[in-house]
């Protein structure tokens, strides 16, 4: 399989989370992941994604670079609003924000949105 890039602008990278450390979740233990049911083995895709980008490693790197996209997103989302207001019509005008569901960033040993846990669904 292939995981899709998760970069932020190069901008963003030596603006911000630099020096912060962002917490690991509280179940991204090992333990966590063996008391998964049998059929989450080592061969499971969200353990492989997991290894590519939450392991102890480069779970610092990962998650910044996601949180520096968020952050990317709320300016685009500032920079629209300014011009909206900008144009005379923001009072006029409904933003409407959508997304699917939620991602793993580690729980549980897992990566992406496939397991029925709540930091999957929030």
């Amino acid at each position: 399989g292939h995981d899709p890039p998760f970069e932020p602008k190069n901008e963003s990278k030596a603006r911000y989370y630099n020096n912060v450390t962002i917490p690991r979740p509280k179940t991204a233990t090992e333990r966590h992941w063996r008391d998964m049911p049998h059929f989450f083995n080592d061969g499971n895709e969200g353990r492989r994604r997991w290894e590519n980008r939450f392991d102890r490693r480069r779970y610092q790197d990962s998650i910044k670079d996601l949180y520096r996209m968020a952050t990317e997103v709320d300016f685009a989302v500032g920079e629209i609003i300014s011009l909206l207001k900008e144009q005379g019509v923001y009072n006029k005008t409904i933003l409407i924000f959508t997304t699917d569901n939620g991602n793993m960033h580690g729980e549980h040993g897992l990566a992406e949105k496939w397991y029925p846990y709540e930091e999957s669904i929030r």
